[in-house]
């Protein structure tokens, strides 16, 4: 199917510098006909509009023949038709942000409390389907390349805990320089019809904004879009460990392999490795939030100490309260400025149109003594990743 070129026309008057009267909720949530959900959260004490867009890899995920493709697809997509789509919005005093994950991609874009309308026009540019030449696509295999090379190393560490739980299925969403290097127009212009099918978005604008008007213009911007409700699922994520996986990274980490965000298990192992981490030197963790399978990560890189502890854990020993404490206050620093905030909920939107931070809090609130005792032991049992 191809997406039709749309144009639209802005209301004049979305922005509003000042609250409205009448109370308002805090936020506004819209499903449409077509599968897409925006929300839109005022915020008038704010300086700055975020809008986040958020296409779901539901139906477009990674496979080994083209690892890397939807990275490379970030990189030529946020250039815009012309390739000036982030000049025009810096000259205003804007900025554009992507990121390729697992689970979906993220462009962010960030404009002046005056400029609404042009932080919306550069979504709509971002949802008409892209033109794409063998040029282009060779000048970004290389930065692609490039940034490859730049990897961290806790991020190389937890792909190493990706790989050996889920295989194929635990893929790095940076891909690979081999794979990478074979995509073709062609290939990428299908990866971004079933990437930015209207089923799979998100969109997401916090700040200084009218929470009618706001609504108004951005599910005019959203129906546009062909499609239907009837949203595709995620392939599943099967864990089948391998038992010593090794990193090309300096450094250590525990991973552990857990169910969807808002399930006891993941807040039972964010809980434990938490309280972990309170008695380690220069500890990292990593999750991204996903409504399926997914790996947390707990390392190291400068102590040689993490999986020792890890080995000697009594889970009798760590403490419940402390835990879920450790644990709502990781959530709280997610949601901590106004830009994580609006990304996390667009995240969460994309995967799934009831996901929400509020119910990763809430399944730590849950969370039982039982339960967070059951994942400290399982994670006596967890993978132990090594570096060089």
């Amino acid at each position: 199917m191809i997406a039709s070129p749309m144009l639209i026309a802005l209301a004049a008057g979305v922005l509003l510098l000042q609250p409205p009267a009448i109370e308002q909720p805090p936020r506004l949530r819209t499903l449409l006909q077509n599968g897409s959900v925006c929300l839109v959260e005022p915020h008038f004490e704010s300086p700055t509009i975020y809008i986040d867009l958020v296409a779901s890899s539901c139906g477009a995920e990674d496979t080994p023949e083209h690892s890397g493709w939807r990275h490379l697809l970030e990189h030529l997509l946020v250039k815009g038709r012309d390739g000036k789509l982030d000049s025009k919005l810096e000259a205003v005093g804007g900025f554009l942000r992507a990121e390729t994950y697992r689970d979906a991609m993220s462009v962010e874009i960030e404009v002046p409390p005056d400029q609404l309308d042009l932080g919306l026009s550069a979504v709509e540019e971002l949802l008409r389907e892209p033109v794409f030449s063998d040029d282009a696509i060779a000048r970004e295999t290389k930065v692609v390349d490039a940034e490859l090379r730049l990897k961290s190393d806790e991020v190389r560490l937890a792909d190493a805990g990706w790989a050996a739980y889920f295989g194929a299925a635990g893929l790095p969403p940076s891909g690979a320089t081999d794979t990478i290097k074979k995509a073709t127009a062609a290939d990428l212009s299908e990866l971004y019809l079933q990437h930015f099918q209207s089923g799979n978005l998100a969109l997401v604008i916090s700040g200084p904004v009218d929470l009618q008007s706001g609504t108004k213009a951005a599910t005019h911007l959203l129906s546009r879009l062909p499609g239907t409700p009837n949203k595709a699922k995620f392939l599943p994520r099967i864990a089948k460990a391998s038992k010593f996986p090794q990193a090309s990274a300096t450094g250590q980490a525990i991973c552990a392999s857990v169910p969807a965000y808002d399930s006891p298990e993941a807040a039972g192992s964010m809980a434990a490795m938490l309280a972990i981490a309170a008695d380690q030197k220069d500890c990292f963790f990593l999750y991204t939030p996903s409504v399926r399978s997914a790996v947390m990560t707990l390392g190291s890189v400068t102590s040689d100490d993490l999986l020792e502890a890890k080995r000697k854990l009594e889970p009798n020993s760590l403490d419940y309260s402390f835990g879920r404490w450790l644990s709502k206050s990781w959530v709280h620093r997610q949601m901590s400025t106004l830009r994580q905030a609006t990304f996390l909920r667009a995240l969460l939107l994309a995967q799934s149109a009831s996901a929400s931070p509020e119910r990763i809090e809430q399944g730590i609130d849950d969370l039982t003594p039982a339960q967070f005792q059951a994942s400290a032991r399982a994670l006596t049992q967890a993978l132990e990743v090594r570096g060089r």
